[in-house]
């Protein structure tokens, strides 16, 4: 069954104006945010945040759409509870963080400017992935995003040719494949993303063979990232791809895992004896995540000892928190490449350790409503479901989720499908039979 829309009424030239230029800025801001170019052009440049103000530009064209619809109408339930979560941990957090006095952090207002932003780009995004869902339709838009997130793929697997063009390198340069990513577990988040929609294709039997061929190619950039937390997620991804899928949509995505694991397994035999020592490090340490006490990978150790300074910190004042960006830097002695101290990396403790537990409860809230809506009707929405499984878990290994453009964007996709799909399930009740004649004559009466 597709995803799509009933055509309405022809509308009046200014409306269909104000159509195309939102869905100009609905699509720019989808390659901008899931290509992440603004990462790209600093590593090529040197200049740092290029594509800022074209973010604000179409956030800004994207917001006209509010002249003619409400906004809670465009975000749905889902919507106002992720709106909700950001708009509390950052009022109570600067709020805490201003109560407080000589406890405010330098940064708190740039906490403040980067969640503000996100509430930005998630409306933005919700207003014109409405307009482009009216269009085209659930599928067309879905398609459009699998093919702008196969492009990010295949820049993440063409790594080491990039990387001569490079006049900043990413992070770990060589060791993991980024693309145009600075942060290669950034890459495999959305690489992570990429494979869920692909998998919603596969189990749908749509868009193939196209589907089929990202689905492979965002497996191996995920790979290739050696991001953990990615490798994680991945084999639950399949499982709740077959999970969910029943009957030849089962068989048929067996098959292609079947191939994918084909391929994987003889690409990885042939790439053991390429890889350095610290990417088989970064391999082993997967195995010893169920016994902390024989952790002898430095960074994992590490963040262990950051969850458990920062569980601390938030059993202290889980009513209200510490204040917007005192987890965000904790006193543990352990610092970054740049010698600041390290984060929480716990989206979920930052959450109520900086601002309570409000926030946290709004935003398990929001990822309950992705995952238990998401499949239920049409078989693409299973991506959204997906997509909150990659949420979930990347929210336990980072606290920069909120914040993440590609996130942001993709939450407010998901935002108009789960609206969409509460619509379409109440419009059967909402439909009324035209008046009859003799209807027409008692209303005369």
């Amino acid at each position: 069954m597709e995803l799509s829309t009933a055509p309405g009424p022809r509308k009046a030239p200014l409306d269909r104006l104000l159509d195309r230029m939102v869905s100009v800025a609905f699509w720019t801001l989808s390659v901008v945010c899931l290509l992440g170019l603004n990462d790209f052009a600093h590593m090529l440049t040197g200049v740092e945040r290029v594509f800022s103000p074209l973010l604000l530009v179409c956030c800004v064209v994207a917001l006209a759409e509010l002249l003619r619809v409400r906004l809670t109408v465009a975000l749905g339930t889902s919507g106002v509870l992720i709106l909700s979560a950001l708009v509390s941990y950052a009022g109570i957090g600067i709020v805490v963080s201003i109560v407080t006095g000589s406890d405010v952090r330098s940064d708190a207002v740039f906490h403040l400017a980067r969640h503000v932003n996100s509430v930005l780009l998630i409306v933005a995004t919700a207003l014109g992935g409405r307009v482009v869902w009216a269009r085209i339709g659930g599928e067309g838009l879905l398609r459009g995003l699998l093919v702008v997130m196969a492009a990010s793929c295949v820049l993440m697997l063409a790594h080491p040719w990039l990387m001569e063009a490079y006049v900043l390198l990413p992070q770990d340069g060589a060791v993991r494949f980024s693309g145009s990513f600075s942060n290669p577990n950034n890459a495999g988040l959305v690489a992570c993303l990429t494979v869920a929609l692909a998998l919603a294709f596969v189990c749908a039997g749509r868009f193939r063979p196209f589907a089929d061929g990202v689905l492979l190619a965002a497996g191996a950039a995920l790979v290739l990232t050696l991001s953990r937390t990615a490798l994680v997620v991945l084999p639950a991804l399949l499982a709740h791809s077959l999970l969910a899928s029943r009957g030849i949509e089962r068989r048929r995505l067996a098959g292609v895992l079947a191939l994918a694991g084909v391929v994987v397994a003889g690409s990885f035999t042939s790439l053991t004896g390429a890889l350095q020592n610290s990417q088989l490090a970064r391999l082993e340490s997967l195995v010893q995540i169920v016994d902390s006490r024989s952790i002898d990978d430095v960074s994992l150790a590490g963040r262990l000892t950051l969850w458990r300074a920062a569980a601390d910190m938030a059993l202290e004042a889980p009513l209200f928190g510490h204040g917007l960006g005192r987890l965000h830097q904790l006193d543990t002695g352990l610092y970054d490449e740049d010698g600041n101290p390290q984060g929480a990396h716990n989206q979920y403790l930052v959450l109520v350790g900086e601002s309570g537990f409000i926030p946290l409860v709004l935003f398990m809230a929001f990822l309950w409503t992705m995952a238990r809506l998401g499949p239920r009707r049409q078989a693409l929405l299973g991506a959204v479901s997906g997509w909150a499984l990659v949420l979930g878990v990347f929210s336990v290994t980072a606290h920069g989720i909120l914040t993440n453009r590609p996130c942001n964007f993709l939450i407010g996709v998901a935002c108009v499908a789960l609206a969409t799909e509460v619509r379409e399930k109440r419009r059967p009740s909402l439909q009324r039979s035209p008046p009859t004649p003799l209807h027409r004559c008692l209303r005369r009466v």
